[in-house]
């Protein structure tokens, strides 16, 4: 049964994915759409595009495209490893509320040993990997990686290899699909801005 989210457990889980997150991001914030939103289409597929840059921790952001990307200098050979997990639907709010009771349970920058476990002990799975590499566009302005076709859900997302000379971010959730930045429409293609320090 599909319904909207406006309850303690959506508030509850955007609260804890915004620290959950990792520190070297940009840090975005999933929130619960209002009473008077759309609720989420179980049969819709969303994205997540990974836009790497040098640097430091910048401010909190919502997961929506960015009207402009940071000066920051672009990083490409960044490898990210996305791992599903599996079990969860998004449409209903006793999985929100699963899903809250996986993140508060889950230290900063939890490997994946760690994560698997506390995903197991909820009744869930990880499932099957994808991975990719940050890629430089044609004017060499922006590194970006794009996973699409993901089902709805939360995932695991690791960057398993660092550009050379840089530090990997820790490993970060993400929830695909979030609200938008007031809360009236859900967004299913999610962008997000990690930075990584020299070292």
């Amino acid at each position: 049964m599909t319904r909207n989210f406006s309850g303690r457990a959506i508030r509850n889980v955007a609260a804890l994915l915004s620290v959950a997150l990792v520190a070297c991001l940009l840090v975005f914030t999933p929130r619960a759409a209002n009473a008077a939103s759309p609720v989420i289409d179980p049969n819709a597929t969303g994205s997540l595009s990974i836009y790497k840059f040098d640097g430091v921790r910048g401010a909190k952001h919502n997961g929506e495209k960015l009207d402009k990307l940071p000066s920051n200098k672009p990083l490409a050979d960044a490898e990210f490893t996305m791992y599903p997990i599996e079990g969860l639907n998004l449409a209903k709010n006793a999985d929100w509320e699963k899903a809250e009771s996986l993140i508060d349970s889950l230290p900063y920058g939890a490997n994946l040993s760690t994560v698997t476990s506390a995903v197991n002990a909820e009744g869930l799975s990880i499932g099957a990997p994808r991975s990719g590499t940050t890629q430089l566009n044609a004017a060499g302005t922006q590194a970006t990686l794009v996973f699409d076709d993901l089902p709805l859900g939360l995932d695991y997302v690791a960057e398993t290899k660092a550009p050379s000379g840089y530090r990997a971010v820790a490993p970060f959730l993400v929830s695909v699909s979030m609200s938008n930045s007031d809360g009236t429409s859900w967004n299913y293609d999610v962008h997000v801005y990690p930075k990584n320090a020299p070292g």
